[in-house]
C-alpha cells in the first residue's frame, strides 16, 4: 500500500466566531527551517480541492509528530476543513495550539 505524501502541515489554529479563521501552516520542504506562513480556510480547501495533501503536526519536546490528516467537508455551499476523529484526539484540528 502506498501512502500518499504530505505536501503541507498545520501546526495552529485561530478561531473566530467558533469557525476556524485561519491556520499556521508549513510547506513540507520548509518545516526543518520553521518556515511557517498562516493561511485562511479558504485557502486550505482551495489546495486540498487542487490534490495537495494536508495533514496536522504537532512539536512535542522539540521534535514533529505526524497528526491527523485534513480533509474537506461540504454543507450546504459552504466547504470547511476538518479531521476525523480517531484514536489519538490531540492531533485533531480543534485541540491544536491556537494563536489568535
Amino acid at each position: 500500500m502506498e501512502i500518499d505524501r504530505i505536501n503541507y502541515w498545520i501546526s495552529k489554529i485561530c478561531y473566530k466566531d467558533n469557525h476556524i479563521h485561519s491556520v499556521k501552516i508549513y510547506k513540507d520542504s520548509d518545516l526543518a527551517y520553521g518556515l511557517e506562513e498562516t493561511w485562511t480556510e479558504e485557502m486550505v480547501v482551495d489546495k486540498i480541492n487542487n490534490g495537495y495533501n494536508i495533514s496536522t503536526i504537532m512539536n512535542k519536546n522539540d521534535r514533529w509528530i505526524a497528526g491527523a490528516r485534513v480533509k474537506v467537508v461540504n454543507i450546504g455551499l459552504v466547504s470547511y476543513i476538518r479531521t476525523d476523529r480517531d484514536a489519538s484526539a490531540e492531533d485533531n484540528l480543534e485541540n491544536l495550539p491556537k494563536f489568535c
